[in-house]
Formats: C-alpha cells, sequence, structure tokens
C-alpha cells in the first residue's frame, strides 16, 4: 500500500524494496534517512540507463524485482 501526500510517503510492503532514480548526492541522503528511519529496504540507482541495467541483472540472477520503483525528472 502507498499513501502518497504533498510532502511524505507512508509506505507498507513485505519482502520488498524501492528502487529509487536519483542523481543528486544530498537527495539521497535524505531519502536515505528517512527509508532507514522507517525500516524501508532501498536502492539507489544514479542515472536513468543504470534502471534497466540493474532490473536485467535482477531477472538474470533470479533475485526479486522492485515493489516500487521512483523515477527522478532530472536524473
Amino acid at each position: 500500500m502507498i499513501i502518497i501526500f504533498a510532502t511524505s510517503i507512508y509506505f507498507k510492503m513485505e519482502n520488498g524494496y524501492i528502487l529509487m532514480l536519483e542523481a543528486d548526492a544530498q537527495d539521497r541522503e535524505l531519502s536515505s534517512e528517512y527509508f532507514k528511519a522507517r525500516n524501508i529496504a532501498f536502492e539507489f540507482s544514479t542515472y536513468s540507463n543504470q534502471v534497466m541495467t540493474f532490473l536485467n541483472s535482477k531477472l538474470i540472477e533470479n533475485k526479486p524485482l522492485p515493489k516500487v520503483i521512483i523515477l527522478s525528472l532530472h536524473s
């Protein structure tokens, strides 16, 4: 379940993680603090071309895909 508010995301999920595309180091740090404080598993990609590589590698390795992918318009 995801509920999106103007300034925050409330997120409940079991056995999953978020993949977030974010090029800005400060935004990654803030997001990381938010996710860690809420015990939300996450991975970051810095550039858009890394997202498909990341997802393909998970498929090839037969590992779970992210439950949520957050994309940045500027990455």
